[in-house]
């Protein structure tokens, strides 16, 4: 792994139906039901499926230091990308 990354970083794996988001020590799995994703805008999870569990991911978030516009973790078409 390179040597350049930041000390806290994170990766999304998604499909239309569920979200995998990886941190450096943390992982967590949510539905993606209920999300409507905003580019550059955290995501709003008021209709979640999984509320608690994405409310709990984004806290985890925010307190590595993570900007809100970083936390849209799904692109705007997720639901229509075929998998």
């Amino acid at each position: 792994m390179s040597t350049a990354l930041k000390k806290e970083w994170y990766i999304t794996f998604h499909t239309s139906e569920n979200a995998i988001v990886v941190f450096r020590e943390k992982i967590f799995v949510m539905s993606c039901k209920g999300i409507v994703p905003v580019y550059k805008k955290r995501i709003d999870t008021s209709h979640a499926k999984d509320k608690q569990r994405w409310d709990d991911m984004i806290q985890y978030a925010k307190s590595l230091g993570v900007p809100d516009e970083q936390c849209d973790f799904l692109p705007e078409d997720f639901t229509k990308q075929e998998y």
